[in-house]
C-alpha cells in the first residue's frame, strides 16, 4: 500500500516538472515573436561609418632639389658623393672656366681705366671752376677801372670848362686849354677802352662757366661709364661664383652625375642632367591620395599610423598636414599629406606603405 503511495507522488511529481518546462519553454518562444514582430528601428550610423581611413602610400623628402649648372664649365673637383649628409651652402663641386676668368679680368682692368677717367675729370671740373673764378676776378677789376676812368672824365671835363670860361675872360691863354681838352680826350678814350675790357671780362666769365659746366657734365658721363663697368666686374664675379656649386639646404645627396673632367653645360640655355640631387630626410612627406566617397571625412590635425611593406612589425604615427584642396581631375582623388618629424633610421624616402587615418568621433558618426 505504501509503495503504491510513493509511485504515485513521483508521478505527480514527474508531471509537474515537465509542466514547468514546457510553459518556460511557452514563454520564451512567445517573447521571442513578439520581439520579431517589432518593427526594426534605424540602424546606428557608426555602423556604417568607419572609424578609420586606410589608403596606399608612399614616403617623399620633405624637400629635394635637383642642381644644375648655372654656367658652363668642365668639373674641375667634386667634393660629395650620394649618401653623404651636407650643410646648407656647403659645396659640392667646383667647376674650371677659364674664359670667365678672362673676362673678370677684362672686366677690373675696365673698372680701373673708367676710375682714372673720373679722376681726370675731377681735376678738369676743379681747373675749370678756378678758370671761372679768374674770369669774375678780371671782370670785377675792369668794372673797377670803368669807375675809375669815369671819375678821371669828370674831373678832366670839369677842368677843360673851368680853364675855358678863364680863357674867355682871357684870364688864361688858349694853349692850357688845348692841354686841357687832350687830357679829357685821353680819359675818355682810356674810359671806352674799360668799358670794353668789361664787355670782354663778362663774355668770358660766360665762356668759362660754360666750359665748368661741361666739365661736370663729362664728370658724370665718366662717373656713369664707371658704374656701368663695376657692374659688368660684380656680374662676371656672380657668374663666376656659379662656378661654385653649393647645397641649397641641409639634406642628404641622393643622386651624383658627374665626374672630374666632365663638361656641363649651362642650364640657362640648354636641357642638361642634374648635377646632383639633395633630399632633406630629417622630415619626410607621406603622400596618399583618397578617394572622392572618403573626402569629406579628413581633416588637417587627424593622427595617422603609417605601416611600411619593408619594415615589418612596426609602426609610426604622424598627422596629416595639409591637402591638396581639390580632388585630381583624372583620378577623382585628394592628394593628403602626413608629416614623419625625425623618422626612424629604417624609413627612406621611395617606400611604399599604408597610412591609416583616424576619424574623430563627431566623424565617424555621421
Amino acid at each position: 500500500m505504501n509503495q503504491r503511495i510513493s509511485s504515485s507522488t513521483s508521478a505527480v511529481v514527474v508531471r509537474a516538472v515537465m509542466f514547468c518546462v514546457v510553459a518556460i519553454e511557452f514563454i520564451a518562444l512567445d517573447r521571442l515573436a513578439n520581439a520579431q514582430a517589432l518593427p526594426s528601428g534605424p540602424a546606428s550610423p557608426a555602423s556604417n561609418t568607419p572609424s578609420t581611413i586606410t589608403q596606399p602610400a608612399q614616403l617623399q623628402p620633405y624637400e629635394q632639389a635637383e642642381i644644375l649648372a648655372k654656367a658652363a664649365g668642365f668639373v674641375s673637383r667634386v667634393h660629395v658623393d650620394i649618401g653623404e649628409r651636407v650643410e646648407k651652402d656647403q659645396m659640392l663641386a667646383e667647376l674650371s672656366i677659364p674664359e670667365m676668368e678672362q673676362e673678370r679680368l677684362v672686366a677690373v682692368a675696365t673698372v680701373d681705366e673708367a676710375a682714372a677717367v673720373v679722376r681726370q675729370m675731377e681735376a678738369a671740373v676743379v681747373a675749370a671752376e678756378s678758370l671761372v673764378e679768374a674770369a669774375k676776378a678780371r671782370l670785377q677789376e675792369a668794372q673797377a677801372n670803368v669807375a675809375k676812368y669815369q671819375a678821371d672824365v669828370d674831373f678832366r671835363r670839369s677842368e677843360r670848362e673851368r680853364i675855358a670860361h678863364l680863357v674867355g675872360q682871357q684870364a688864361l691863354n688858349e694853349a692850357l686849354l688845348d692841354e686841357k681838352q687832350s687830357q679829357l680826350r685821353s680819359s675818355d678814350s682810356a674810359l671806352t677802352a674799360s668799358q670794353a675790357a668789361v664787355t670782354s671780362a663778362g663774355a668770358n666769365v660766360q665762356v668759362e662757366s660754360a666750359r665748368s659746366k661741361q666739365a661736370n657734365a663729362n664728370l658724370s658721363h665718366a662717373q656713369a661709364r664707371r658704374k656701368l663697368a663695376e657692374a659688368n666686374l660684380k656680374k662676371t664675379e656672380v657668374l663666376l661664383s656659379y662656378a661654385q656649386v653649393r647645397a641649397p639646404f641641409a639634406g642628404l645627396v641622393t643622386h651624383r652625375g658627374i665626374d672630374t673632367g666632365d663638361f656641363v653645360a649651362s642650364a640657362a640655355s640648354s636641357a642638361t642632367e642634374p648635377m646632383f640631387t639633395v633630399s632633406s630626410v630629417d622630415r619626410l612627406r607621406i603622400i596618399v591620395d583618397i578617394p572622392e566617397s572618403q573626402v569629406p571625412l579628413i581633416r588637417v590635425g587627424q593622427k595617422a599610423t603609417l605601416v611600411v611593406d619593408a619594415v615589418k612589425g612596426r609602426s609610426f604615427r604622424g598627422a596629416v598636414k595639409r591637402t591638396a584642396g581639390v580632388l585630381d581631375r583624372r583620378t577623382r582623388t585628394l592628394r593628403v599629406e602626413a608629416e614623419l618629424n625625425s623618422p626612424a633610421a629604417e624609413l627612406r624616402p621611395g617606400m611604399f606603405g599604408s597610412l591609416t587615418i583616424e576619424l574623430a568621433p563627431t566623424q565617424a558618426g555621421r
